[in-house]
């Protein structure tokens, strides 16, 4: 059971279906401040955050970068607002002008779009978004005071390499979130990706945290799945390293996982080579993996079709990932092969492989780091190939029931409800 977590009840379908007949619907402004590119799951959150809205009766103002390019805002028409820069990591500033600069943002661009039944919703949020909705809480009138829903998607200051500042900035935006007043506090509803993030997070804060399904979006999943389970599994399964190529993600380890594999796994890979903070040096490795005739390379940024594409050729989804960072943090990419009926390989000790521990994923989950153990991983998955994509299968529909934007969106509201009716009594 997730911390904090209520069982499910049915999803909200008619506008004002949640507060009568007569009450306006909900207006969702979602604050999407590092929305600036078809990359990563932003832009597909955006869409699945679009359909959610017309399938609830929901008002959608979407605010995303003014970074966002043309092609962007016009594929997200004409919900989408290129109108936030985001502060968060400028480190140039100090974390009290990095919020100062937020709330001065939200003033100018949500503000004025409140209105008498609004949630404000932000699904990338660390404690300078934190502190900064709260001390902009703090100056709204009362009669004008939306509902916020903020969720934690990882534990950065548990990285090694984190910033010294974290903890302290945490314990900032806790304080800032105890100054409410009696009335407000309820209407902050704070969440995390993993039970255990969530746990830390109460800690740290002094507030009740819950964790909600993953949000993802998994529109043309189904038929992806669908198609995955009708088909025989081929002698040479593709193994896809797919998303932002990060050091996090072992991006860096790929060239010499292919090299471990090369006459150990009857294999080909599919690599997805988008620059998200590796050296020059690793990157151009992972380019130079076009010469080797059992890898295709993929370039740049993937719009949704094409990142539907690849999910639908791979055959096993590889994530490398390093333990520390996916203890107490969930994949979005991993969630979306579990809905596509995809097995994976994941590290031991991560929130990963607690899915497939338990069931609810199919894969292999491999200890030990480096290149071999991987490879070994990889090894022992496709020797099973065929009994692990029919689990697969099977897990996929009900995987894409119980962790979506749906379903979090549902969760969220439980939440709120259960936090504002506590508070009334």
């Amino acid at each position: 059971m997730r911390c904090g977590f209520v069982p499910a009840w049915p999803r909200y379908c008619q506008a004002g279906h949640e507060h009568g007949p007569n009450r306006v619907p909900v207006k969702l402004i979602a604050l999407h401040h590092r929305l600036a590119g078809f990359g990563g799951h932003r832009y597909n959150e955006a869409l699945g955050l679009i359909e959610e809205s017309r399938r609830r009766g929901w008002e959608l103002d979407l605010l995303v970068s003014v970074h966002a390019p043309e092609a962007v805002v016009a594929r997200l028409a004409p919900f989408a607002r290129p109108v936030l820069d985001d502060p968060t990591f400028d480190f140039n500033r100090t974390f009290e002008q990095r919020v100062d600069e937020f709330v001065r943002q939200l003033r100018a661009h949500a503000e004025p779009a409140l209105t008498a039944d609004s949630r404000v919703l932000v699904t990338v949020a660390t404690q300078c978004e934190a502190c900064a909705l709260a001390r902009w809480a703090r100056q709204l009138p009362r009669d004008g005071m939306p509902s916020f829903f903020l969720l934690f998607l990882s534990d950065r200051w548990n990285r090694a390499g984190a910033r010294p500042d974290e903890p302290a900035e945490i314990a900032a935006a806790g304080r800032e979130l105890a100054r409410l007043d009696a009335a407000t506090r309820p209407r902050f509803a704070l969440f995390a990706s993993t039970a255990e993030l969530a746990a830390e997070l109460a800690h740290r804060l002094s507030a009740p945290v819950s964790a909600p399904p993953a949000h993802l979006n998994y529109r043309g999943l189904a038929e992806i799945a669908g198609a995955r389970r009708d088909r025989p599994v081929p002698g040479r399964p593709a193994v896809g390293l797919i998303g932002g190529s990060r050091p996090e993600k072992g991006s860096h380890l790929v060239p010499a996982v292919v090299a471990a594999c090369r006459d150990r796994v009857p294999v080909r890979f599919i690599v997805h080579a988008f620059d998200e903070g590796l050296t020059a040096a690793a990157l151009d490795a992972i380019r130079s993996l076009r010469a080797d005739p059992s890898v295709r390379v993929i370039e740049g940024q993937l719009e949704r079709d094409e990142y539907e594409g690849v999910l639908d050729e791979i055959d096993i989804l590889l994530c490398p990932y390093e333990r520390l960072n996916y203890r107490h943090r969930n994949s979005g990419i991993f969630a979306e092969a579990v809905a596509a009926g995809l097995p994976a390989v994941v590290p031991s000790g991560t929130w990963m492989a607690d899915q497939i521990a338990a069931g609810r994923a199919a894969g292999v989950i491999y200890d030990g780091d480096g290149p071999e153990a991987v490879a070994a991983g990889l090894q022992r998955c496709a020797a099973v190939l065929p009994a692990l994509t029919a689990a697969a299968a099977g897990l996929a529909a009900p995987w894409r029931e119980s962790e979506s934007l749906g379903a979090a969106l549902d969760a969220m509201e439980r939440v709120y409800a259960a936090q504002s009716g506590a508070a009334a009594t």
